[in-house]
């Protein structure tokens, strides 16, 4: 019988080591998974660092608003001038984009004007002679009017096609900024020829009906170019008089304030300077420029007024027209009362005790009219009286600014300025004692002053003030 062999089973030397290898490799990815910078320890890490941060984040900002409803610390003030100065310069620049967009608006429609003039006139002569000729030109000034309208785009938008009426307007946002900004809306009809006169083509048949939907249409056109143009008078009222003037003089407040400090003592001397009188002759000269604007749009409102007035010939168009400049401007007097101010506080609501609560009712401003004559006297008449309060209000406004420089008013300045500006609860940096190797309240905003880049990358991701 042939003896059977015995077979080893057993694990050979390179199987050993290709498991001894492989079992490393997992090894190494497990212990990578676990302590790399994207591990699960450090992921626990930022999940628990995140998540106290979070805490004492919403533990401070409970306090802050608890502080806004006690105190006015030097740090909203700093925090909402910077704001507001900042918003100021954006909407000079939206003021100025606006006022571009709207010339350009007006010279388009005075392009279409002056096409359909032309039609007007040859639809006269159509009667008369050159039949074909004539119909040739309509149609291609027809086309040209189509094209103009659908060529006349701005961000986007096509102007003149409907695409900005009331429902959907363009609007040129501007004003002081850190709250509720002004605003002004842009509304243009679709004129296009079909939307305009109705049909594609001409009725050659019914010349008179033709001329009469003629000149329907130009007092259209002529009604957007007014619309359009009083907006653009009141921008400027804006950008020329106001938004430049209460822009520096916010700077200059902001720079008395906060100038030559540092963080060992910037809050007393910031506080002392908040209260001073020079810090008050700022904030009244924002006053004064504001008065000044108000001024500026009465005497042109009075202007437009005598116009109507004077002129028997002007017909119903003409002083719908006028109207709307007039409407555009009482709008301008309504925004430097309401939203004239210093940081989130208004200076015209009886906030700032140096200047008396004052809206459209105290200096007797009410919607004017010039649609007839009788009115437009009427409302010359109202108008010379508003003139003279907004005079008398700005003399006031110059003598107390002569009495601050030149007296030694600290203690009325500081009744002047109204806002009682405190250092603040010291709560935040209680709720920060446990963590004072790592946060710290700085400038008024919770800041990061640790040296891990870990952290310093979570605490940014959360919004916070990374030193």
């Amino acid at each position: 019988m042939q003896e059977k062999v015995k077979v080893d089973k057993g694990i050979t030397l390179i199987a050993l080591v290709v498991t001894i290898i492989v079992l490393l490799i997992l090894a190494g990815v497990s212990i990578n998974l676990t302590i790399s910078d994207d591990g699960l320890i450090v992921k626990a890490q930022e999940a628990q660092f995140k998540t106290k941060l979070s805490t004492v984040k919403e533990q401070i900002e409970i306090e802050k608003l608890i502080q806004l409803n006690e105190d006015y610390t030097i740090w909203d003030l700093k925090e909402q001038l910077e704001k507001q100065i900042e918003s100021l310069q954006v909407g000079i620049a939206n003021a100025q984009k606006g006022i571009e967009i709207i010339q350009n608006c007006e010279g388009n429609m005075n392009n279409l004007q002056e096409k359909l003039q032309r039609i007007y006139a040859l639809i006269y002569q159509y009667s008369i002679t050159y039949r074909e000729e004539i119909k040739t030109e309509i149609n291609s000034l027809i086309q040209e009017i189509n094209d103009i309208a659908n060529t006349a785009k701005y961000e986007g938008r096509l102007f003149l096609t409907g695409e900005v009426d009331e429902n959907n307007p363009y609007v040129i946002q501007f004003g002081n900024g850190y709250f509720e900004q002004g605003k002004i809306e842009i509304t243009i009809k679709d004129l296009r020829w079909n939307s305009l006169y109705g049909e594609e083509e001409i009725d050659y048949t019914n010349v008179e009906a033709a001329i009469n939907k003629v000149e329907t249409i130009m007092v259209i056109i002529s009604e957007q170019i007014s619309s359009v143009a009083a907006k653009q008078n009141a921008l400027e009222y804006e950008i020329e008089q106001y938004l430049p003037m209460l822009k520096e003089n916010l700077a200059a407040s902001y720079d008395r304030i906060f100038e030559n400090t540092n963080d060992e003592y910037i809050l007393s001397e910031a506080i002392k300077r908040a209260k001073s009188r020079n810090t008050t002759v700022e904030f009244l000269k924002i006053v004064g420029d504001s008065y000044e604007v108000i001024d500026e749009c009465a005497q042109r409102m009075k202007t437009l007024a005598v116009m109507m007035a004077i002129n028997q010939t002007n017909g119903e168009v003409d002083r719908r027209f006028v109207q709307e400049e007039l409407d555009q401007l009482l709008k301008v007097i309504e925004r430097k009362l309401s939203y004239t101010a210093i940081g989130n506080i208004k200076l015209y609501d009886g906030s700032f005790l140096a200047i008396e609560k004052t809206t459209l009712n105290t200096l007797k401003i009410e919607n004017f009219s010039i649609l007839t004559i009788e009115q437009a006297e009427q409302t010359i008449q109202k108008l010379e009286s508003v003139i003279q309060i907004v005079l008398q209000k700005r003399e006031e406004i110059a003598n107390k600014i002569v009495e601050l420089q030149n007296g030694n008013l600290e203690q009325e300045a500081q009744k002047g300025y109204a806002f009682e500006v405190t250092q603040g609860s010291n709560i935040p940096n209680e709720i920060l004692k446990d963590y004072a190797d790592k946060f710290q309240m700085i400038n008024g905003k919770l800041t990061y002053i640790g040296n891990d880049e870990k952290e310093k990358r979570w605490a940014l991701e959360l919004g916070i003030e990374v030193q």
